[in-house]
């Protein structure tokens, strides 16, 4: 997994299990802090044998298939997984920290792109209601970073989920996207 938080890359584990674990993408929440409260209660050591340790953690997050970005309210990229990177054609070291919308821009070269201002409508549904967003399938074209830096179009169908925090507010988000451009244009 690939998180930052205000420390930087890979620093205070302890922020990242509890605030990317948490979040739920797939998983339920493992804690590894024995004096942290998980779900309302608290974990005891005898059950800490049993959970995930943050490393075990980091790898079923990179594992998972699905396409994952955690984002802060802001929408700043805090965690991508591996196969978001791979699908995405970028690298964490270039996202991580970024604004979504820095990262991933509209294609300035087509005039109906509308991806974006989908998406952070989404988002911004998701600050408010605080309440998971199902988009419907867009398009939204990513640049070629590794070649020629054009754009290719694509097709994807994306959920946002929000993380609550104990004040009740969105303390993150999570971006799941699935690419469907296949099914949209079938080869």
């Amino acid at each position: 997994m690939f998180c930052q938080n205000s420390e930087g890359p890979r620093a205070n584990s302890i922020w990242r299990q509890r605030d990317w674990a948490r979040a739920n993408c797939g998983l339920r929440w493992f804690c590894a802090d024995p004096t942290h409260i998980c779900l309302g209660k608290e974990v005891d050591l005898d059950t800490m044998n049993y959970l995930l340790s943050g490393l075990e953690l980091e790898q079923v997050f990179d594992s998972l298939p699905a396409l994952c970005l955690v984002l802060d309210p802001a929408f700043k990229i805090v965690a991508q997984n591996q196969a978001h990177a791979q699908a995405t054609m970028t690298r964490p070291e270039n996202t991580l920290g970024r604004l979504l919308f820095e990262v991933f821009p509209d294609n300035p070269n087509d005039s109906g792109a509308d991806g974006l201002s989908g998406l952070r409508a989404s988002l911004t549904r998701v600050m408010k209601t605080r309440e998971a967003d199902i988009m419907p399938v867009f398009k939204y074209a990513i640049q070629r970073r590794h070649s020629d830096g054009t754009f290719e179009e694509r097709y994807w169908r994306v959920t946002n989920t929000p993380v609550i925090g104990p004040d009740g507010f969105v303390k993150l988000i999570i971006n799941v996207a699935e690419d469907v451009t296949a099914l949209v244009h079938p080869a």
